[in-house]
């Protein structure tokens, strides 16, 4: 028997028959016909067709009368996917598709199956803020949880003024000649802000640039209290922890090699949520990351697919009415809000933005509006500035607010400061924040209030961790003026197709590699009347390939944040060896076109990352930095060869292997075992080059000349500079 199929409201069986069958089940199918969180009808057909491609034949005339085959593309197959996109009529029925595509919400599940207690061993670190430690509350609790059940717990305090290198020396002398087991971070629970940036976020990202500088690559988990709500009777999220659970998403795709997960821990740490917390150190609550532990239990984070619905479930749209405030209303986001709005029937529309009428396309669009039969005010107002927004409040008393205003400094973990911080949480968290609270005040019977997120705050972006803690921060305002009885919805937008903060042609074609497609506008706005009606306080809306996204998002690091909406096939023989189209291709080349085909392959996904249609541009014997790849495409281009060969990529081996040709025969070795002896001298001929300029950078990566960054460094070193 090998084929089983389960008739109930979810998968529970088919989970538990394939653990049973764990080692022999390799040919075994499981098909639960129904799963929860998913519709009934999605559910099926998917069960159903699992079915007919394990060569059953299902009478389809009856699933689906009336259907008909559709012939295939006369090319040769690529392993693409094939299946039937769904259209709409022109008529109206964009309500259709912003129903049901592209949109997804977060659940919380509860981990079954936990044994009572966990034993810990070794030397574990715990990183508080300096005062922390009095030995009751949740930080006596969170020692007492480690070192009762086997830690040897070893203290590291860390101060608001403490640098990064100091730090750095600090857990090396923590450290001494042990053995690390894991670093446990409550750096998050330190109150207080920067600027508008919490402190937690900002002490948290020091430490995983110290434990980086000290070589320390045991995991790290960093605890949170109230950043997020399993449930309506947990309290709604607090803005600053939850901005650390933004950072830690990205920390898992930048340094899969050394972090831990994210723990949120109740209000009273008691002995029980102190056995819960010592359980998913230990390992116990196998890949999960993402950990609520409360009272009832232990909770794991899910993303998963939905369907809009208002209050009385059912379908509707928000329809404008009345005076709406669009911040960054002169951007290519706001502008395509605007004309939505103005065609709804919104008479009046005010454009915020730093530059108001001065900003590029201000006075077109301006003059637009008005010929569709509205007013419009565009005004210059810093959102960031909250004398500024008041003034503006008052001016112009608004009957909704869509902020879209936000943004980008992009970089990897390594090279974020505070400053960098700064700069985008404030235009994205702080601004949001002077318009909560200024509009309770001053216009009180909004009926939206709108803001603009991101995918990266929901399930990370490499090389953006400033920008999902800001988003992350606008999801939380959204879940407490809910819970407040306000209206508020934070949308975390995918890019959107022609303009955004993301649109740039590099960052475009990188993202349709990884399956991130941008949405068509169109979608995108009925998608926004549709969420703004709806009951989900953060839907995630977006057009993702998860055939292309999951394997790549977790080819460095398993993620079941996932599993709900991307099922990875993974049976006895895939653990042992993982099995990719590549890896089948490059199975029956021999050893020299192997060789050349890894090379082609580097070299054709490097020319992807750096916007080149032609794989040309990328020199077998030049050294990446000089290609332009810089630390976030590196980090990119990590996980993207990592999904495609099946194998596990160290954070930096774009710049240990300096050039296409040593990367593609590390790559050589990792997924066969041996080093090709003539592509070890041709990387030997192609990377020696004559005067090299010579820099010594220690372990704490103290840079020379005033530098910063890796950046700013190699540009000291090709302009010849001393430092």
């Amino acid at each position: 028997m090998t084929r089983f199929v389960e008739l109930g409201p979810d998968g529970t069986l088919t989970a538990m028959a394939q653990a049973c069958l764990a080692d022999d089940g390799a040919d075994s199918v499981f098909v639960p016909a129904l799963r929860k969180d998913r519709d009934e009808l999605t559910a099926l057909l998917t069960a159903v067709s699992r079915l007919h491609v394990n060569g059953h034949r299902p009478d389809w005339s009856a699933v689906l009368p009336g259907a008909h085959r559709v012939d295939l593309p006369t090319y040769a197959f690529r392993r693409d996917r094939l299946w039937l996109e769904r259209t709409y009529r022109a008529d109206g029925s964009a309500a259709a598709a912003a129903e049901g595509a592209h949109h997804y919400g977060v659940t919380w599940q509860p981990v079954a199956g936990l044994p009572d207690e966990a034993a810990l061993n070794g030397r574990w670190l715990i990183v508080a803020p300096e005062g922390a430690r009095g030995g009751d509350g949740w930080d006596g609790a969170l020692t007492a949880a480690l070192a009762s059940r086997g830690a040897e717990v070893v203290d590291v305090s860390c101060v608001p003024a403490l640098d990064r290198a100091a730090l750095a020396d600090r857990l090396v002398s923590a450290v001494g000649d042990g053995h690390i087991s894991g670093v446990v971070s409550a750096l998050a629970l330190d109150p207080g802000e920067r600027e508008g940036t919490p402190v937690g976020v900002l002490a948290t990202t020091l430490l995983l640039q110290a434990l980086g500088d000290a070589g320390i690559t045991a995991p790290l988990w960093t605890v949170t209290r109230g950043a997020v709500a399993v449930d309506g009777d947990d309290a709604p999220p607090l803005l600053d922890q939850a901005a650390v659970w933004g950072l830690g998403r990205v920390a898992a795709l930048e340094h899969p090699d050394r972090w831990g997960g994210l723990i949120d821990i109740p209000d009273e740490v008691d002995q029980r949520a102190g056995a819960r917390l010592a359980l998913v150190l230990s390992g116990s609550c196998n890949r999960e990351d993402q950990v609520a532990v409360r009272a009832r239990g232990v909770l794991v984070r899910r993303l998963v697919p939905r369907r809009v619905r208002s209050a009385n479930d059912s379908w509707s749209e928000w329809t404008p009415r009345g005076t709406l405030l669009i911040t960054g209303g002169t951007g290519a986001l706001g502008a395509r809000v605007a004309r939505w709005a103005v065609e709804r029937g919104a008479e009046h529309v005010v454009l915020a933005s730093r530059r108001g009428a001065g900003a590029p396309g201000a006075a077109d669009l301006e003059a637009e509006l008005t010929a569709a039969g509205a007013r419009v005010t565009t005004v210059a107002c810093d959102t960031t500035d909250r004398a500024a927004v008041r003034h503006l409040l008052e001016t112009h008393p608004v009957d909704a607010v869509v902020h879209t205003a936000g943004v980008l400094d992009d970089g990897v973990l390594d090279t974020l400061t505070p400053e960098r911080f700064d700069t985008v949480v404030r235009a994205k968290a702080a601004a949001a924040l002077h318009l909560d609270e200024l509009t309770r005040e001053l216009c009180p019977d909004l009926s939206a209030f709108v803001l603009f997120s991101s995918l990266a705050g929901t399930v990370g972006s490499a090389g953006q961790a400033n920008y999902a803690a800001a988003n992350a921060m606008l999801d939380a305002l959204a879940e407490r003026r809910r819970a407040l009885g306000l209206p508020g919805t934070s949308i975390a937008w995918g890019p959107w197709a022609g303009g955004g903060m993301a649109s740039d042609t590099g960052a475009e074609n990188r993202q349709r590699g990884g399956g991130v497609n941008p949405l068509d506008p169109t979608t995108a706005l009925a998608a926004l009347g549709a969420c703004v009606a709806g009951t989900e306080s953060v839907p995630f809306v977006a057009d993702i390939d998860w055939d292309r996204f999951g394997p790549a998002f977790t080819a460095i690091r398993t993620s079941p944040l996932l599993d709900e909406v991307y099922e990875a096939e993974i049976t006895a023989t895939d653990r042992r060896t993982p099995t990719t189209p590549l890896r089948e291709r490059l199975s029956k080349l021999s050893a020299e076109d192997r060789r050349r085909e890894l090379l082609q392959t580097v070299r054709a996904r490097t020319a992807a990352a750096l916007g080149h249609r032609d794989v040309g541009a990328v020199a077998v014997d030049v050294a990446f930095r000089e290609l332009g790849v810089d630390s976030l495409i590196a980090v990119e281009l990590r996980n993207v060869l990592g999904a495609e060969c099946g194998v596990s990529l160290p954070a930096a081996v774009v710049f240990d292997c300096p050039t296409p040709v040593a990367l593609a025969d590390f790559l050589y070795g990792e997924m066969f075992g041996v080093v090709g002896e003539e592509a070890s001298a041709g990387l030997v001929a192609g990377t020696v080059v004559s005067e090299d300029p010579v820099v010594i950078v220690g372990m704490g990566c103290r840079f020379p000349g005033g530098v910063d960054s890796p950046e700013g460094l190699w540009r000291l070193l090709s302009e010849g500079g001393d430092g």
